[in-house]
């Protein structure tokens, strides 16, 4: 989170919603609530920022397009790396669609632009050249429809993680009325980031991209919103296959209902309320013909749980966006994916036992009803038997 001092002695942020600066502790206008953040990433170095143009010109047969690449930028200066930052986190903020590369025997494709980067056998400006080339290509299908631009690419690394190969952020924005570039592309001032004024823009994870791909049996790496232009070439060049998992969809969900929970310091009894409530309707929407759900519909569920609470709506599809879940945007549930959310599984370390609960058998107290008691203190579950359990209990361990 980007902090700056007002002047006055108080601490602003840059919300990465609008990029208005608003007091550290409260709410910007736009909604956006910093407490919702559970990890701020504030290390950003640049690598490698180049620019290329795509026109489309007059051609013998009709409308042809223009390529152009740039010259690297100098990346010096503190406003390139404000920008990595600030481009970064609203990205990240945003709704996103993920996917991955497909397979591609062609001579000249995308996957093997990227792997020939990342193994140094291209430059920065070479790997930009290519990935135009198919950009190119792509973009003469939709000529009829497609608008020329800029497109802005950004190599940078993250907490300075010297293990990864790093992040790439693509974006396609009008050649006019965002950057005032030179005669070789280079940005004269760089400007702030308006996400929503962009045509297109995805971001790569390109650690996962080289760990991952041609079986591509991991998590997403290629991250996509929507812009302006609802044109599909800019996907077909990155050659994107829309990885819809509803099984990783409904685990991240679950991950962010307990995380959110523990984020607004629910109680046991909201949480237990909360989990039960979203088990109920992942069971409705498994069995309905239309099962089709959203991070927003679970978010209107959480919601009627907690009345008590202020300023919740809308907080959960928040809370999910800003901090990098990988929820597609529309998932469907099977009949057994409501199971995890009515449910505590533990084991431990050595797989010597295992123990299976439903969460609303569990409480905290020694004068609860509950059949299970956590004792905090003693690290330890105390369960109540009954009849039945004590006699498989004694088929091992002799009662007294």
């Amino acid at each position: 989170m980007t902090v700056v001092a007002d002047g006055e002695g108080n601490d602003l942020i840059e919300c990465p919603l609008c990029g208005n600066q608003h007091d550290a502790n409260e709410l910007c206008a736009c909604g956006y609530d910093p407490k919702l953040k559970e990890k701020n990433k504030s290390n950003y170095q640049a690598i490698h920022a180049v620019t290329a143009t795509l026109d489309f010109v007059a051609g013998d047969k009709g409308r042809d397009i223009n390529v152009e690449v740039g010259k690297e930028w100098g990346l010096d200066s503190d406003d390139v790396v404000q920008f990595i930052s600030s481009a970064d986190k609203r990205f990240m903020a945003k709704r996103k669609s993920h996917g991955v590369m497909k397979e591609d025997a062609m001579p000249h494709n995308t996957p093997k632009t990227f792997s020939r980067y990342l193994d140094k056998d291209l430059s920065f400006v070479d790997f930009v050249t290519g990935i135009m080339k198919l950009m190119k290509r792509e973009a003469y299908e939709d000529r009829s429809t497609l608008s020329g631009g800029a497109l802005v690419f950004i190599h940078y690394q993250v907490d300075l993680d010297d293990s990864s190969d790093g992040r790439l952020l693509i974006i396609m924005v009008n050649k006019k009325g965002v950057f005032d570039f030179n005669e070789n592309l280079v940005p004269k001032k760089i400007p702030s980031v308006n996400l929503d004024a962009l045509r297109q823009a995805v971001l790569i994870d390109l650690t996962l991209f080289k760990s991952s791909y041609p079986d591509n049996d991991g998590d997403p790496y290629l991250h996509f919103i929507t812009g302006m232009s609802k044109s599909e070439f800019f996907k077909r060049a990155l050659g994107c296959n829309p990885k819809i998992d509803n099984k990783r969809s409904i685990d991240q969900l679950l991950k962010a209902v307990d995380g959110f929970s523990n984020n607004l310091l629910l109680t046991t009894e909201q949480r237990i309320k909360v989990r039960e409530s979203v088990k109920s309707f992942i069971d409705v929407k498994a069995k309905s013909l239309d099962k089709k759900m959203t991070v927003s519909d679970v978010g209107r569920i959480i919601e009627k749980c907690i009345p008590e609470m202020q300023n919740v709506t809308g907080r959960f599809e928040q809370y999910v966006d800003i901090n990098e879940y990988t929820i597609d945007q529309y998932f469907e549930p099977h009949y057994t994916s409501s199971k995890p959310f009515g449910e505590i599984k533990i084991s431990d370390d050595d797989d010597e036992y295992e123990v299976t609960c439903s969460v609303n058998t569990i409480g905290s107290s020694n004068k609860s009803d509950k059949k299970i008691i956590y004792d905090k203190a003693n690290s330890r579950l105390i369960i109540r038997l009954t009849d039945s359990g004590i006699t498989e209990i004694e088929k091992i361990i002799k009662g007294a």
